[in-house]
């Protein structure tokens, strides 16, 4: 799912650099700053459960994926919100098919033959 994020951003922006540093904003600061602030702000919390690091970390957890001694510790970490597996593989399917669709029509849609 955050290869084909990285794929539609850079068919949209029509190279890589771009693509990249839209990324890396996304993933750290609304992602990033959106989830701590959702322990604070309860009005956050259903929309942070759609995001991809929370349904990407809840698919992951009962595989043994994540220490819960490291939830809180380092660069990586993630203390929620959980979701439910299930929601997270839909969510996380429903990401994957409309990137690739955009992705797809957008391409075709600039291919110049």
């Amino acid at each position: 799912v955050w290869t084909l994020l990285g794929v539609l951003l850079a068919v949209l922006t029509r190279g890589t650099a771009l693509a990249i540093g839209i990324g890396v904003l996304y993933t750290l600061v609304l992602e990033g700053l959106v989830s701590a602030f959702a322990t604070q702000i309860d009005a956050l919390e259903p929309m942070v459960q759609g995001f991809l690091r929370a349904n990407t970390y809840s698919l992951v957890r009962p595989l043994g994926a994540v220490i819960e001694e490291g939830v809180n510790n380092g660069p990586g970490s993630f203390s929620g919100p959980w979701v439910d597996p299930l929601q997270a593989f839909l969510v996380l399917a429903a990401y994957l098919a409309g990137f690739a669709l955009i992705a797809a029509v957008v391409l075709r849609r600039r291919d110049v033959v």
